[in-house]
C-alpha cells in the first residue's frame, strides 16, 4: 500500500488441459463498509484485457488499484470498513460452451498482518 492507493494483483490461471478462447475479464474496485456488498458489475468500467486465448497452465495478471481516502485506509485498517475488488472472467472451453466466473473479494489482514484479499461469503459463483 502506498499514499491513498491500494495496489491489488488479480491473477487467472488455466487449470484445466484445453485452451480457454475469447476469454475477458472485468474488475471493479471500491471501499465500503463492512456490511455493504459491491454493486454489480455491469454495465463494466472497465475490459481489463482483450479477448485472447489462455492456453493450459497459462496465466493472465492484471493491477488494479483501490483510490482511497487517508480516512479510509485508516478504516479499513480498524475493521470499519473494506476495500473491494469484485467482477468476473469469461471465456469459451474448445467445446464451444461459455463459461464464467463471478467474484467478490475484500481486504483483510494474515496472522502476520500483512494485507491479503479474501473471498466474501457466497461471492463465487461460476458455471
Amino acid at each position: 500500500m502506498t499514499g491513498g492507493t491500494i495496489t491489488l494483483e488479480l491473477k487467472f490461471i488455466n487449470a484445466g488441459q484445453t485452451p480457454a478462447c475469447e476469454f475477458y475479464a472485468l474488475a471493479q474496485t471500491g471501499v465500503f463498509k463492512k456490511d455493504v456488498t459491491p454493486p454489480p458489475i455491469e454495465p463494466p468500467d472497465e475490459t481489463l484485457a482483450d479477448k485472447s486465448v489462455v492456453g493450459p497452465g497459462r496465466t493472465r495478471c492484471y493491477v488494479k488499484i483501490i483510490e482511497a481516502s487517508r480516512n479510509d485506509i485508516k478504516l479499513i485498517k480498524d475493521g470499519k470498513k473494506y476495500g473491494f475488488l469484485w467482477g468476473e472472467a469469461r471465456y469459451q472451453d474448445i467445446f464451444g460452451k461459455r463459461r464464467y466466473l463471478t467474484f467478490i473479494y475484500r481486504t483483510g489482514f494474515d496472522v502476520r498482518g500483512n494485507w491479503i484479499l479474501q473471498p466474501t461469503k457466497g461471492g463465487e459463483k461460476t458455471n
